[in-house]
């Protein structure tokens, strides 16, 4: 495009030839682009780059002239038209309240702003709230990652606006790919992301609407890209006098992008929503820079409607990075690899180890299970890039578990209310009975005590081996086994002080949680509670009691069914020995058969 082309429509005069060439080359450049060419050509001359814009600012609003036959919408600014002290350069974007204009202001600073004004018939009392609520939240913050407020005011039709910081950059989804960065540059941006929203949060903002095209990318004086989250559009407040005024005025609503809100930000009956909701969109923000998508795409969930795609936040587990990117079509997966710098077959490798393990925390649908805040998974991050052990891990088989009960309410939720009920009440009100019957017990013998401990025993043996009964070791599934490890658990919690004055209680509870374990095949679970019982059984009854016999002999059994014969085998000699030798203590005419 020849810098001539300007001079016959706009009039103006180009008497210097290296300002025509900056100018043809510039024009053909956008953005960050644009910005970096500028900044060389022009090196530090003012006056040629003032009037380098000037053209390429004049050609943009020509090309817009032209290219637009009908009248701009009512309420709206074109370039040259004052807001205050600021005159319209372009139209950055719009939201869903408000149209964003890039502006020069001339005084007391001269500088390039991003200008806010709420749209034309929408003045409603709770827009201008959400809007005041913005730039309040706006001006409490004061961080290198979020764009300053500078100020705000009214326009003459009465609309409120405010001046921000003017970022010239693209979406950090965007920018990582243009630039080519691999994962380990991408995480480091995101840890930068998650720094900034901490300081959000310390100052008691929630920004509720964090994604890609929220958090813009630049490359600084020092060469080095820095993220910038701009928007607060739709912030809540948790500790500033704005709560009050945010807060009604969001119920009943869904503020926020879809694919990008938390569960609980998409439950229409929950108002508390807090600074994890924000670590769960740090968390969909990252599975995308490093997978090239979101957890859940966007346009499916629009398609589904409403109440769907309500369903489908709070109930779908999203798939994991790693199992996405192996189903991915190989063209697309070989686009995304490339664009980090590595091949599909070594991404899917990073993705599948720990990393993935990040944002699946940050992605968990109960709050309780994500990291307390967007520091933590900053601090999770550079531990991964630093190769130190991560706060995230793998799920659990008790997160699973839950996780199939979500999926399965009808089928499990009963089941394992009544088992843990169960458990529960039968372990209290043991508890109580043998309080009771302790204090009863005071005037009785020394003698009869250990009889009695041993017949509660088994009462409680008893009890647990009839309520486990129904595990079958040949038809057990595997969700069997999460349901009945979760019963296990909950009966094992707490047994050493609950019958700290019953050792023998303790001691079958524990052999029979171990048999369970063993029946299962869950064999490293069921070690620590068979070798408590051995040794419970030994101190408290002695050697060659049938009991610790009984107890010595199960412990071979676990450890041959582990395969560790030369282990097993002492256990077996022991029970085996010590039996023959009572045998004959107590019947010395009977001869060993």
């Amino acid at each position: 495009m020849a810098a001539a082309g300007i001079v016959a429509r706009g009039s103006i005069a180009i008497n210097n030839d290296h300002l025509h060439d900056i100018f043809n080359q510039a024009v053909e450049l956008t953005g960050a682009d644009r910005t970096a060419f500028l900044d060389e050509a022009c090196g530090g001359d003012d006056a040629l780059r003032s009037e380098v814009e000037s053209l390429l600012q004049h050609y943009a609003t020509e090309a817009t002239v032209q290219d637009n036959t009908t009248d701009a919408p009512p309420g709206t600014y074109q370039q040259g038209d004052t807001i205050g002290p600021y005159t319209i350069l372009s139209t950055l974007g719009e939201g869903g309240m408000g149209m964003v204009y890039l502006a020069q202001q001339a005084k007391p600073v001269r500088r390039r702003v991003a200008l806010k004004v709420i749209k034309a018939g929408m003045d409603s009392k709770q827009v201008i709230a959400r809007f005041q609520a913005e730039r309040q939240a706006l001006a409490l913050m004061n961080h290198p990652g979020i764009a300053s407020v500078y100020e705000a005011g009214m326009t003459e039709d009465a609309r409120p606006y405010f001046v921000m910081e003017y970022i010239e950059g693209t979406s950090i989804t965007e920018a990582c790919d243009a630039q080519h960065l691999n994962t380990t540059q991408r995480l480091e941006l995101m840890a930068e992301v998650c720094d900034a929203v901490q300081h959000a949060h310390q100052k008691g903002v929630i920004h509720r609407d964090l994604k890609p095209g929220n958090i813009l990318v630049s490359r600084g004086d020092d060469d080095r890209l820095r993220p910038t989250i701009i928007d607060f559009g739709v912030a809540k407040a948790t500790s500033q006098d704005l709560t009050e005024m945010t807060y009604m005025t969001q119920q009943g609503h869904l503020v926020g992008t879809p694919a990008y809100m938390s569960p609980e930000q998409v439950d229409l009956n929950i108002a508390d929503i807090d600074t994890r909701s924000d670590v769960y969109a740090l968390g969909v923000i990252m599975y995308e820079v490093i997978t090239g998508r979101p957890p859940f795409d966007p346009r499916s969930l629009w398609d589904a409607g409403l109440e769907e795609m309500r369903r489908i936040i709070r109930e779908e587990e999203p798939p994991r990075p790693s199992t996405w990117l192996s189903t991915t079509g190989g063209e697309e997966a070989a686009k995304i690899a490339k664009a980090r710098q590595t091949e599909v077959a070594s991404l899917a490798r990073m993705l599948g180890r720990e990393l993935e393990w990040i944002p699946l925390k940050a992605l968990r649908k109960e709050r309780s299970e994500r990291y307390d805040s967007a520091k933590d998974m900053a601090e999770d991050i550079r531990r991964y890039l630093g190769g130190q052990p991560l706060e995230a891990g793998p799920e659990s088989a008790m997160y699973r578990l839950r996780k199939a009960v979500r999926r399965n309410k009808g089928a499990f939720t009963a089941a394992a209310i009544v088992c843990l009920v169960l458990i529960a009440g039968a372990v209290v009100s043991l508890g109580f009975a043998f309080e009771a019957e302790r204090e009863r017990e005071a005037a009785i013998q020394a003698r009869d005590e250990a009889e009695t401990e041993k017949n509660r025993a088994e009462a409680v043996k008893d009890f647990v081996t009839t309520m486990l009964s129904s595990v079958d070791p040949e038809t057990a599934g595997v969700m069997d086994k999460e349901l009945m490890k979760l019963v296990l658990a909950e009966a094992a919690t707490g047994v050493s002080e609950q019958f700290k004055e019953q050792p023998l209680v303790e001691a079958e509870i524990r052999s029979v949680i171990g048999s369970t374990y063993q029946a299962l095949g869950m064999y490293d679970e069921a070690e620590p509670h068979t070798v408590a019982a051995m040794a419970i059984f030994r101190r408290a009854l002695g050697d060659e009691h049938p009991d610790t016999l009984n107890s010595i002999n199960s412990m071979g059994n676990l450890l041959g069914r582990q395969g560790k014969y030369d282990e097993a085998m002492p256990y077996y000699v022991e029970a085996l020995e010590t039996r023959r030798r009572v045998q004959r203590d107590e019947h010395p005419h009977t001869l060993d058969s």
